[in-house]
């Protein structure tokens, strides 16, 4: 001590507990795989990217459920359809909107794939071209996806 009364401490602030949305946690791990099935589709296709998110599920080993995002309401495909008919169903129901259908994957933007905005409320996920996956809240996920020309 250099002179004076000892200092007291003053306590720092509390720690916030944080913990995020397991939906939200959900639908970045389905945007991540449908990521990595885009890329084994990319490899084995000469650098294109699938037509729609129908084609990964009949070319790779990829679960239908992946395709809807747990924040929203889809209910999950019937049972008992064939590959053929769930692959139209994902087309027609998936929560997440693929960018660069029969592209190839060397001129797609910085925005990969996305979730519905018009179905959710205070943001959404991004899946960017180069793998991560990041939650923004709506007014700069709309912002992101104008800017890589997608709205």
């Amino acid at each position: 001590m250099f002179g004076g009364s000892p200092a007291i401490p003053i306590p720092g602030p509390r720690p916030i507990d944080f913990a995020p949305d397991a939906d939200i946690v959900a639908s970045q791990s389905n945007l991540r795989v449908i990521s990595q099935t885009l890329l084994l589709y990319s490899n084995e296709n000469r650098g294109r990217l699938p037509p729609d998110l129908g084609t990964l599920f009949t070319t790779q080993t990829i679960s239908p459920e992946v395709f809807l995002n747990p924040r929203g309401e889809t209910p999950p495909p019937p049972p008992g359809m064939t590959a053929e008919e769930t692959a139209a169903w994902i087309n027609a129901h998936s929560d997440y909107i693929m960018l660069g259908a029969g592209q190839s994957s060397a001129r797609v933007g910085p925005v990969l794939a996305y979730e519905d905005p018009s179905e959710m409320a205070g943001g959404i996920n991004i899946l960017f071209a180069d793998g991560r996956v990041e939650f923004r809240e709506m007014r700069w996920a709309l912002e992101t996806l104008a800017r890589a020309g997608v709205l």
